[in-house]
């Protein structure tokens, strides 16, 4: 329920018709729980979504969910299009799941698009989905709605922030951010331009939670990058490091590292070597220089070889659980090897990890996780990028969303703290009138999830 008062409507109602002319905000999920990331705005009648993410169970299961879009569904004749900020799943994961509910263009970047294709490729509906590209720094009208993408750092290429322009007022989306001034590929967000566009005036900002906890100054992926040369470039033996196969900028970090070392680059595992196709489809890592097939890693000493292996989070079917089980058909540890973990250890993936540790372990080789030195960094903003982009924007209103309920409330205790005359701590469901004088929760629809 929502702390202000409001009335409670249904899906059937015609509440929104006598709303149709106000510009509205609503969250079909994204609160109260980190994922599911889906975002609903309302102007003269028409809606705009922004991303359509699946997630998880909680933190500790492994079993997916979708968030209901009964409510969408039936207003899909005003739904003008489908907006992705950025192709992580828990942004575009619903999309196979429910995009026959919706039927509606989808605007992404080259690589999300790639990405989409890939994971959509199966579906009965594929043939029938219009993808329309759209660039960094493009503006693109779509209804009632003037959007223009702000290229901004994460843990995936492509990432967007949009500013959304409305006769009724200027709106800024985040999506997943973080300041980086040193990004290894894509640019760093022009402060400039944020300033810009706050001097306009900007209405309301819908703003990442998921890093409200940290309060140091985001890490750069250069720094990353910088500290894991120093562990490889020293390395007497093979080095096998396991991240996330959607951080193309880290893979570009360890493939240069390798360059100037002069070691040669194997890439193990079904997921990472899918991922780094379609990166490649989007013009990224086309030239690897120092690329050779796994087959061929016998052709070289062992101190020259680096592996990037997927099965960052323990996948038992990827490359790193089968090389640490001893039982991959072509890369074998020995004692003095290298496996460094440049990924995060969480509730959800820390017994699955724990194992293949152990198994690593029983090998004598090297282990190096984010505990023990400087190998991985998040793509969320900290509480000090929060204030930088308040201070850039100066919005009236402030909805946090991607977070748990202490994420949100936490968010709203900074929001404040910033000066913010209007900030929000909704739920999933929660209808929030952005009217300039007096914006609050003006109703409640019915939400819920779908287990997969």
């Amino acid at each position: 329920m929502f702390s202000n008062a409001g009335e409670i409507i249904t899906p059937t109602s015609n509440f929104f018709y006598k709303h149709q002319d106000d510009l509205l905000f609503v969250a079909l999920g994204g609160a109260n729980k980190i994922g599911l990331n889906v975002s609903l705005y309302h102007y003269l009648g028409k809606w705009l979504m922004i991303d359509c993410g699946s997630g998880y169970v909680n933190a500790r299961s492994n079993k997916l969910i979708i968030p209901d879009l009964a409510f969408i569904e039936k207003k899909r004749d005003n739904l003008l299009g489908l907006v992705i900020t950025h192709a992580h799943e828990d942004h575009i994961g619903a999309i196979a799941y429910t995009w026959n509910m919706l039927k509606c263009p989808i605007f992404a970047t080259t690589f999300a698009i790639n990405i989409l294709k890939n994971h959509l490729k199966d579906t009965r509906f594929f043939k029938e989905i219009k993808f329309i590209p759209i660039t960094h720094n493009e503006s693109v009208s779509i209804g009632p709605f003037v959007l223009e993408f702000y290229p901004v750092p994460h843990s995936i290429v492509e990432s967007q922030a949009i500013a959304i322009r409305t006769k009724a007022g200027n709106l800024f989306h985040t999506g997943d951010w973080k300041f980086d001034t040193s990004p290894i590929i894509g640019p760093a967000i022009n402060e400039d331009s944020l300033a810009k566009y706050g001097s306009e005036g900007v209405l309301a900002i819908v703003s990442d939670s998921h890093g409200i906890f940290d309060v140091k100054k985001s890490i750069s992926e250069s720094e990353i990058v910088k500290s894991l040369y120093g562990i490889i470039s020293v390395c007497k033996g093979m080095v096998l490091l396991t991240t996330y196969p959607s951080n193309i900028a880290r893979i570009a970090g360890i493939i240069s590292i390798a360059e100037k070392v002069d070691k040669k680059i194997v890439i193990s595992g079904t997921q990472i070597l899918q991922t780094l196709d379609l990166a490649q489809k989007s013009g990224y890592l086309t030239k690897i220089k120092n690329l050779i097939h796994e087959s061929k890693i016998h052709n070289f000493k062992r101190e020259e070889i680096v592996v990037i292996a997927s099965g960052c989070d323990g996948e038992p079917t990827e490359a790193l659980a089968s090389i640490a089980l001893n039982k991959h058909k072509n890369i074998k540890l020995l004692p003095g090897d290298k496996v460094i973990f440049s990924s995060k250890i969480t509730l959800r993936n820390a017994s699955k990890l724990n194992k293949i540790m152990e198994a690593l372990t029983q090998l004598r080789v090297y282990i190096i996780t984010e505990r023990d030195n400087l190998v991985h960094t998040h793509g969320h903003s900290t509480s000090i990028d929060i204030k930088k982009i308040y201070e850039l924007l100066k919005p009236k209103i402030c909805i946090p969303v991607h977070g748990t309920d202490l994420h949100l409330k936490q968010h709203q205790i900074l929001a404040k703290k910033c000066q913010i005359q209007h900030t929000f701590k909704i739920s999933n469901g929660d209808v929030i009138s952005l009217n300039p004088v007096y914006p609050k929760v003006i109703a409640q629809i019915p939400t819920g999830v779908f287990a997969i």
